[in-house]
């Protein structure tokens, strides 16, 4: 099941929600996962099944970035 994440930042105020996982229905082809774009610097949630293998995006997997 999917989760939902909020985040914000002490310093200067930014918050944001991010999705964690998907559905049983469709957890292998959808898998929303915070991650940091380093080419536009933004926070996105792009589809993990797809995007593993792209470099631009350092990826939030629980415990950490990858």
């Amino acid at each position: 099941m999917g989760e939902i994440y909020r985040a914000k930042c002490t310093d200067c105020g930014f918050s944001s929600e991010f999705k964690l996982g998907g559905s049983r229905m469709n957890f292998r082809e959808y898998q929303p996962v915070p991650a940091i774009n380093l080419a536009a610097n933004t926070f996105e949630n792009p589809n993990y099944a797809e995007a593993q293998n792209d470099g631009k995006y350092k990826f939030f997997l629980g415990r950490g970035y990858v």
